[in-house]
């Protein structure tokens, strides 16, 4: 089993993000260990959406890749740059540190991601093989089930989409999207897409008997007391295409869960 690093590194000669003590393009030379095990991209929009919840800008012009994160401390490189909270619904930004922008290498987000999936290939490959060898012996393990991937257009669900293509090559493995009819629009272009593009991997749309907002108008607003949404815009739908799927059979389901929420 893969194991999970306590700290994160930073490759002072590819200037990029390490999950283990060696970048597997300089082997042998001198890695900076990061404290925080857990640190995260900082997309450009994520950025943009700080400044119009605090107007304040943590940057102009800012790309992905630029800034990475943990938890509300940004960095750039290992270097911590800004601090965002929040407090009663406010958003402030406290800038700590604005020389560290001068050490700040431009490069396309593209380059940066060639250079981090290269510099992290071993640990990719580790995680993407126990995950592949997983499906496989638990597919064996109910080879009677009909196999599919609960798929919301999210990066869990794609990851498990990409790793359930590659563990059953020869299989049209179903996608099964459970549609609220509440989703954002960019989810829905995203699927129009991904239908589009991936024609060996089918895509059904589990839709609820009713719209969410005459029910709304029939029960009242969901509560802790009555969670009726979840049920009527998803759990029903959900189960119903899958007992179609397997013809009132159990289903095997491959689900993308984090660690953090298993």
């Amino acid at each position: 089993m893969v194991t999970e690093p306590k700290s994160s590194y930073w490759c002072k000669f590819c200037k990029v993000w390490l999950r283990g003590p060696e970048c597997a393009r300089h082997k042998g030379k001198a890695i900076k260990p990061f404290k925080a095990a857990r640190i995260r991209p900082v997309w450009a929009r994520e950025l943009d959406f700080i400044r119009e919840l605090s107007g304040q800008t943590v940057v102009e012009n800012p790309v992905d890749f630029m800034f990475w994160r943990t938890k509300w401390r940004y960095y750039i490189g290992p270097k911590s740059y800004a601090r965002v909270t929040e407090d009663g619904g406010k958003v402030s930004v406290d800038i700590h540190n604005p020389q560290v922008l001068e050490q700040w290498k431009s490069r396309s987000p593209e380059e940066y991601r060639t250079a981090l999936k290269q510099a992290n290939q071993p640990y990719i490959d580790a995680l993407e093989a126990e995950a592949i060898d997983f499906m496989v012996q638990t597919r064996n393990s109910h080879s009677s089930y009909p196999l599919v991937v609960s798929f919301s257009g999210g990066k869990d669900s794609i990851i498990c989409s990409e790793l359930a293509a590659k563990a059953f090559p020869d299989e049209n493995v179903i996608h099964v999207f459970g549609d609220t009819q509440l989703e954002h629009a960019s989810t829905y272009h995203y699927l129009d897409w991904f239908d589009g593009a991936h024609p060996n991997r089918p895509l059904t749309r589990a839709k609820p008997l009713r719209d969410f907002w005459g029910l709304l108008d029939d029960i009242g607003p969901p509560s802790r007391f009555l969670r009726w949404c979840c049920t009527t815009q998803k759990a029903y739908p959900l189960s119903t295409a899958f007992a179609n799927i397997a013809d009132g059979r159990k289903v095997l389901s491959i689900c993308g869960v984090r660690a953090g929420e298993s």
